[in-house]
């Protein structure tokens, strides 16, 4: 009985411990601007502000989205429309004095960017790696952008460093900023160069989530009321329907009929942006769609 507190006090620290590393283990999403998907075994499962991927994950955005995630050392990814990211190893060791990041990633098409934080960049150490279609690029602490489809790689460097292996065995450093590399499937690679300012502004629209565009976050107060149904089935048909197109929508009952939600959004602008976009699809909008504050 003696031993019991002891044995009470080791299990609770195991548990804790297990849901830090888990915890660790993930990335976490920090702002969507819809329609996203996680996929993981077949299943697809609407993206949305405060999820966790996790290895062997697959996210993809749809039409004039955008990602925002969070890695554990307080880096950024961000991922434009129409991309898919798959998630490979992810291996984090907690240090006194920060995190050690080792992560690989493959940009399957689309437009992604990773960056480092101020403080990340003191108190942390990365190795990531992001395969593209035909190239690896390995970097340890430096924000750049990169693109692939079904002609080409690219790769541009903001700041820091990157080292780019090519499928021919080739490695290209691009260590200023603006250096630019970019590689059609159909001729052979080519000297990197460097980007032009309209270049690099096009970049940096392709994956950022411009403020009152329809962006949802974790702690967002505006709520979507996409539609308002006298009975369950019709809600949870609209509901669905948006699901299945990468929205979370939710049913909720209030005051005797039957809400469907699109919750988390940043400002009035945003989910009134949001409402827009929906209007603009076939049978996404149902009847009386608002948009209100909920605390």
């Amino acid at each position: 009985m003696r031993m019991l507190p002891r044995c009470i006090g080791l299990f609770l620290a195991a548990c804790l411990l297990a849901s830090a590393q888990a915890q660790a283990s993930s990335i976490e999403v920090k702002a969507v601007r819809y329609p996203a998907w996680v996929e993981n075994g077949g299943r697809k499962t609407p993206l949305q502000p405060g999820m966790q991927a996790r290895a062997s994950d697959v996210v993809a955005s749809g039409e004039d989205a955008r990602i925002l995630f969070s890695l554990a050392d307080g880096s950024e990814v961000r991922l434009g429309q129409n991309a898919r990211l798959s998630i490979g190893r992810i291996d984090i060791v907690q240090t006194g004095g920060g995190v050690d990041l080792d992560m690989g990633l493959s940009l399957l098409v689309g437009h992604f960017r990773y960056a480092a934080t101020t403080l990340s960049k003191l108190t942390n150490r990365r190795k990531l790696d992001l395969q593209l279609s035909t190239s690896t690029i390995g970097i340890r602490g430096t924000d750049y952008w990169a693109m692939t489809d079904k002609e080409h790689d690219a790769v541009c460097l903001f700041e820091g460093a990157v080292e780019v292996q090519t499928q021919e065995k080739e490695s290209i450093t691009l260590d200023q900023p603006t250096a630019f590399w970019m590689r059609y499937f159909d001729k052979p690679a080519q000297a990197p160069g460097n980007a032009t300012a309209a270049q690099l502004a096009q970049f940096l629209g392709w994956v950022e989530l411009a403020p009152g565009s329809g962006v949802a976050i974790a702690d967002g107060r505006w709520r979507l009321i996409v539609g308002v149904e006298k009975n369950r089935s019709a809600a949870e048909a609209l509901s669905k329907g948006l699901r299945e197109r990468g929205y979370p929508a939710l049913v909720v009952k209030h005051t005797g009929q039957y809400e469907v939600r699109l919750d988390k959004f940043a400002s009035r602008a945003d989910a009134e942006a949001q409402m827009k976009r929906l209007q603009a699809q076939s049978g996404l909008l149902g009847s009386e769609p608002k948009v209100v504050l909920t605390r």
